[in-house]
């Protein structure tokens, strides 16, 4: 099946376009293209409402997606601009700008990725996780910092 999928509004503009090819009743071939053009972080405010407090920026990127529906395999680069999230429960959050996410069949890699935390403190993250399967994650990561504030949790998030 020839397939278009296109989603284009104020905080999001995404295509999806390609194939899928039926093998037998429960599996399907998968050769697919997704442009992200933007996507707003704002977003996720609402879609995980109960992790993400507050969130801006963007992120932009493709991704091909071969395999099959059983074994998708994914290929590409997410592209972070100006982006802030902050978790729930959190007085901070972390900014990330002009960073990249590259991912791979095997997993996601990270070269000198960079979190800036409120006080501009960096952590900086290379190496990758890998997964079999999207499950059981293997991380390999070097990660540096230096007074970087990575969990300042409200005190009425503790709270029962």
């Amino acid at each position: 099946f020839e397939t278009y999928i296109s989603a284009k509004g104020e905080f999001i503009d995404i295509v999806v376009d390609g194939n899928i090819l039926p093998q037998n009743d429960s599996l399907s071939a998968l050769d697919l293209d997704v442009k992200i053009k933007q996507f707003d972080l704002h977003l996720l405010e609402e879609l995980v409402s109960n992790n993400i407090a507050e969130a801006s920026g963007s992120v932009s990127g493709g991704i091909a997606i071969d395999g099959t529906t059983t074994f998708p395999k994914l290929s590409g680069a997410l592209q972070f601009k100006n982006a802030s999230i902050r978790p729930d429960g959190a007085q901070s959050g972390y900014m990330v700008n002009d960073e990249k996410v590259k991912i791979t069949p095997e997993g996601l890699a990270f070269e000198k990725f960079t979190l800036t935390d409120e006080n501009g403190s960096n952590l900086s993250i290379d190496g990758t996780i890998k997964h079999k399967k999207f499950a059981q994650p293997e991380l390999d990561l070097k990660i540096r910092s230096e007074n970087f504030t990575l969990v300042d949790i409200l005190e009425s998030a503790n709270s029962p």
